[in-house]
């Protein structure tokens, strides 16, 4: 078996990317040094508002909760069947097109499916966000707040649904897309009835959100340190993102190992 010959690297590139490195590395410490004494001169000058200031908007934000929760709910469902009837339609064309219109209808699929599928997600996290402010046994017991619960479900439960029909739709059009909505193993029967291109567009896809993800995480930990140091959030939101950026990590790297291993066995 050939071997495929590998440029050394010299040892004026490796000075050269260790000097940028640290240098890129002082740059942080300073910036963060800087944000620091921001945040901590704000933090005690303005101490003595922070109890009455924080009780005031909370409880604003918690009269608001049942109506948001509403107004989220209602432009959800009008926003997601107004794209689901669009692709609906491409998706009739594309069955019936020719060659040259195919690819055109077949992108337009996709990127009708994107607006789908981020407007679906949008609202859920939306409605996560709003009804967080009022989640606690005292703002729960009345009847507002049962009400806010009804409509935080039945937003999800529509989102789970359009979620399910956007697939059913595509496997209609696609009848080689195999997998079951329902099926714990959905993700893996649907990749395995993808062809290697579209295998190909997943895994690149894949491997950016990796890479978003890992940068995203490494932030959120330092801002839920500051968090904690500032607002006594407590240290559940650390180990919350401490656990998922170790995880994601350690997932990665496992993987990476075992498809070498595979590709060494073949």
């Amino acid at each position: 078996m050939m071997r495929i010959k590998k440029t050394k690297t010299t040892t004026e590139e490796k000075t050269r990317g260790i000097r940028d490195l640290l240098f890129k590395m002082l740059v942080s410490a300073v910036i963060g040094g800087i944000l620091g004494l921001l945040i901590g001169y704000l933090h005690f000058s303005q101490q003595g508002d922070l109890p009455a200031f924080t009780p005031r908007w909370l409880a604003l934000i918690q009269g608001l909760i049942l109506p948001g929760l509403l107004i989220i709910t209602l432009l959800s469902i009008i926003l997601q069947e107004s794209i689901f009837r669009k692709l609906k339609e491409v998706s009739g064309l594309l069955e019936a097109a020719e060659d040259e219109d195919f690819h055109r209808l077949d992108y337009e699929e996709e990127r009708i499916g994107a607006l789908l599928v981020g407007a679906n997600v949008m609202s859920q996290v939306l409605c996560i966000v709003l009804f967080s402010f009022g989640y606690s046994f005292d703002y729960l017991k009345d009847l507002p707040a049962l009400s806010s619960c009804l409509v935080f479900i039945i937003c999800f439960v529509y989102c789970g649904c359009m979620q399910a029909r956007y697939i059913q739709l595509t496997q209609a059009v696609h009848p080689e897309k195999k997998g079951n909505v329902a099926s714990r193993k959905f993700r893996q029967q649907w990749l395995e009835s993808c062809d290697e291109a579209e295998k190909e567009i997943i895994y690149q896809s894949a491997y950016k959100a990796y890479a978003l993800a890992n940068t995203l995480l490494g932030i959120l930990l330092f801002v839920t340190l500051v968090a904690n140091l500032l607002f006594h959030t407590g240290i559940l939101a650390i180990i919350v993102v401490g656990i998922v950026y170790l995880a994601q990590t350690l997932t990665y790297c496992r993987s990476c190992v075992q498809l070498k291993k595979i590709k060494i066995n073949r």
